[in-house]
């Protein structure tokens, strides 16, 4: 949807929600994820990184639902110190042939020790059995950079917060979906973004960055009458009610039966700052999965599955 030629500020009196996102599901299934009854082959070759457990001679691959335990205390020679939080792993899958020294982060306690590797191994459905070892995947921050060159005047000094004109940038980007992506803080230095958020008015200097699939330029003029304060307007590929459309849909899909148990978690989130996307966590990655992934419209939907077959 296009913008038009200006863009009235909203009544107030609405309440506004303090963060204009899509909705979002997040799920921890309840019984082990049965993942060969979505059409996996007997024995597969796959690739997974994440955290392992050994305990009592058996080591266990964790999902990525894995928790930690609940922290605790002891008292030596009259000094509180805190024991270690010993990782749950909630429906692990048994493991041969990992080399429990060779964990990455490696800790111990209480006869349990947990790290975290990237392996390829042959799955038959109920046991990995490594093939290959090496240090896990290294996650990359968000990029929460500013996506657009500084004006002439600068950038105001002090974090937008709830200044004038962001509730009615949010407003608009509630009630007009179609012509949003994502509504996002960014820090334009470095120094910056590397800082701990702080309440001061004036400890950092924040960029409101809207996402719009309309003309940027006459977008961000009327952006610009409704919000006076750091603006950045980018074009986003994808709108919000795009994504949300994705998520409904996929919500349907899972009721399916064939379907329970096959999905870890799954919402709303962002490719880029400006751009939304549907982020969803699978146990195991298969040509059922694969379909409905076709389906929702693969440019505004993510996966990443824990088990992913590699032949």
């Amino acid at each position: 949807m296009h913008a038009s030629g200006s863009v009235t500020t909203p009544d107030p009196s609405p309440t506004v929600p303090t963060e204009p996102t899509v909705s979002t599901v997040s799920t921890v299934p309840t019984v082990p994820p049965v993942v060969v009854r979505l059409g996996t082959p007997q024995v597969t070759a796959v690739r997974l990184s994440g955290l392992f457990v050994e305990k009592a001679g058996v080591v266990r691959a964790c999902p990525p639902y894995a928790v930690a335990g609940v922290g605790r205390t002891t008292v030596v020679s009259g000094v509180v110190r805190e024991l270690p939080d010993v990782p749950g792993c909630v429906h692990g899958i048994p493991v041969s042939g990992l080399d429990v020294g060779r964990l990455d982060g490696r800790q111990s306690y209480g006869g349990t020790t947990w790290g975290s590797a990237a392996v390829t191994a042959t799955y038959d459905g109920s046991r990995l059995t490594v093939t290959g070892q090496r240090p896990p995947d290294r996650w990359a921050s968000p990029d929460r950079s500013t996506p657009c060159p500084e004006p002439a005047a600068g950038w105001r000094r002090g974090p937008v917060g709830h200044g004038p004109g962001v509730a009615g940038i949010q407003h608009l980007v509630q009630v007009q979906p179609a012509r949003f992506g994502t509504l996002s803080l960014s820090r334009p230095s470095a120094a910056d973004r590397a800082s701990t958020p702080t309440l001061s008015t004036d400890s950092v200097t924040e960029v409101l960055v809207v996402g719009v699939t309309g003309d940027v330029t006459r977008e961000r003029q009327a952006l610009a009458r409704v919000f006076p304060g750091n603006l950045c307007v980018v074009h986003s590929p994808v709108s919000a009610a795009t994504v949300q459309q994705q998520v409904d849909r996929l919500s349907a899909v899972l009721e399916r039966p064939e379907f329970r148990g096959s999905v870890i978690g799954w919402g709303g989130g962002e490719r880029s700052i400006g751009v939304p996307i549907l982020h969803l966590d699978v146990p195991f990655w298969t040509a059922q999965l694969q379909q409905v992934w076709v389906e929702l419209g693969r440019p505004a939907v993510d996966v990443e599955a824990w088990l992913t077959i590699t032949d």
